[in-house]
């Protein structure tokens, strides 16, 4: 009996490895597919096995063609995201950095910033080569931290708002190589004028946000779809939102009210007016006419500006790539 026991346990560790061996001979996913590569296990010392009191970083990955942007935490931000599967697709110019003290202080503000934005969490797991979001059971590396880009404003409000990270010895928010994020940049030698524009960039970059938060919530109860115009110098196109005249809930006014107000539109040029009694020539609207549809007057239209023109004005580049990306969503 001793026998047989002490013959047992001296196959075990041979039956483990040829478990083992089976289980990395069976396909785990189908052949002829895309799969997101995983990261690599780091020598010691590297950003997976950094020291408790190493500064540390929480980052915002954005997109650079799709409506969403991730939050993790690393100590180095760039190696972080040369590990993802979508490294190629983030936009380094949209994405920032937020530096930490420590690892530990990293985990607290991302599970903040987690816990926070937990209404805008994207529920992620696989994604094809032609770049449509496909249920798998086995996600890859970071897709649980992907969040709607409509929260990205809020991300940064919560940032401003954690003690001790906003403080007058250096930049809350950095670019991924460690620069000022130009919204935070504090240039004591900014003329005048350049002031204006760069105060006028962070104005519309809040418009664009909260004209994406409006449109969303209107998405949830009427269909919208979009329409390319034929003369691009003109008008970008008419974005019409279906029903929406009888749309008069009490719970829907506020959305509804907004929409259709100067304010929501109206993005800052950076430029002074030309008379000071006539302030509204210091603004272009994204949206240049409001109308009910002459075919279905049921139906609201809304005329866009030309995206030239977006364009030139102050952070107008970043608003024409939210708006074509954020567009793709809600119509679709």
């Amino acid at each position: 009996m001793t026998q047989t026991k002490s013959l047992f346990h001296s196959q075990r560790p041979l039956h483990k490895k040829l478990v083992r061996q089976i289980h990395q001979c069976e396909p785990s996913q189908p052949m002829g597919v895309w799969l997101p590569r995983r990261p690599g296990h780091p020598a010691s010392g590297g950003v997976n096995r950094q020291a408790p009191n190493q500064p540390s970083y929480v980052y915002l990955f954005v997109h650079a063609t799709e409506n969403r942007f991730k939050i993790g935490k690393s100590q180095s931000p760039i190696d972080r995201l040369a590990q993802l599967p979508e490294a190629e697709q983030i936009d380094g110019t949209q994405s920032l950095r937020v530096a930490l003290p420590d690892r530990l202080r990293a985990g607290q503000v991302e599970s903040l910033l987690h816990k926070g934005l937990a209404g805008y969490r994207l529920q992620l797991s696989w994604m094809s080569a032609s770049g449509m979001f496909r249920a798998w059971p086995q996600p890859w590396d970071g897709a649980t931290e992907w969040f709607s880009l409509a929260g990205l404003r809020h991300a940064i409000e919560l940032l401003r708002a954690v003690p001790g990270l906003n403080d007058a010895e250096g930049v809350l928010l950095q670019t991924l190589d460690g620069q000022p994020y130009w919204l935070d940049r504090r240039d004591a030698h900014l003329s005048l004028q350049e002031q204006r524009r760069h105060d006028a960039g962070r104005y519309n970059l809040g418009r664009i946000d909260h004209v994406c938060d409006v449109l969303m919530l209107i998405k949830r109860h009427l269909d919208l779809c979009w329409k390319e115009s034929n003369d691009q110098k003109a008008s970008a196109g008419i974005l019409r939102i279906k029903g929406f005249k009888p749309w008069w809930t009490m719970e829907h006014l506020a959305p509804r009210l907004a929409l259709t107000s100067h304010e929501l539109w109206a993005l800052k040029t950076g430029k002074l007016p030309s008379k000071p009694d006539r302030a509204m020539q210091a603004f272009t609207p994204l949206v240049r006419l409001i109308r009910y549809a002459g075919d279905e007057p049921n139906d609201l239209e809304l005329v866009f500006n030309a995206m030239e023109r977006i364009r030139r004005l102050p952070a107008g580049a970043v608003i024409t790539r939210r708006w074509a990306a954020f567009r793709e969503v809600i119509t679709s």
